[in-house]
């Protein structure tokens, strides 16, 4: 369990370095709105991450034994991103990395849904499977089921601008 926590602990990481890399080339792409908006979204986040880790802090305090920290640790993140990216998406101040359509949205549903049957699979066992097995899996796959919600959500509020537009242009004219 040891050798799993640190290997998730270093991808995680590694995760991390490399958004923050990637994301500094994308951020001279935003406007001031957005460099704005996502500067409110941090500031959520810590805020959210930070209340996460306390109320992990009190119930470690509890000796539940129920409760794996390191995992905890991993969902405060976790859920730290997730309200990060949903606050992003529905304030526009999101990128995608390419111009056209992607199958992005289809494939991060994919893996989501995929982690929520992960989730079930191991419940499935009868209680020989620990927290990191069980609880992870279906967090991890509701947190990303919300996000593409969110891209949904964004998608269609996009296209009611749009048929706004072009309903003030026909009225112009």
């Amino acid at each position: 369990m040891n050798i799993v926590t640190l290997f998730l602990a270093l991808a995680i990481l590694v995760g991390i370095i490399l958004l923050c890399l990637s994301d500094r080339k994308k951020v001279k792409q935003f406007d001031e709105r957005q460099l704005i908006v996502r500067s409110r979204a941090v500031n959520l986040a810590y805020v959210t991450l930070l209340i996460c880790l306390f109320i992990v802090l009190i119930l470690s305090t509890m000796t539940l034994p129920w409760l794996d920290v390191p995992v905890c640790v991993i969902l405060s993140m976790f859920v730290s991103l997730t309200v990060f990216s949903v606050y992003a998406i529905l304030n526009n101040a999101y990128f995608t990395g390419v111009k056209k359509e992607s199958p992005f949205g289809g494939v991060f549903l994919s893996v989501s849904l995929l982690n929520l049957f992960n989730g079930f699979r191991h419940l499935s066992n009868e209680g020989k499977e620990g927290p990191l097995d069980i609880i992870l899996p279906f967090v991890l796959g509701a947190l990303g089921v919300i996000i593409c919600v969110t891209l949904l959500i964004r998608k269609r509020m996009d296209k009611k601008e749009q048929e706004e537009e072009i309903k003030e242009d026909d009225d112009i004219e």
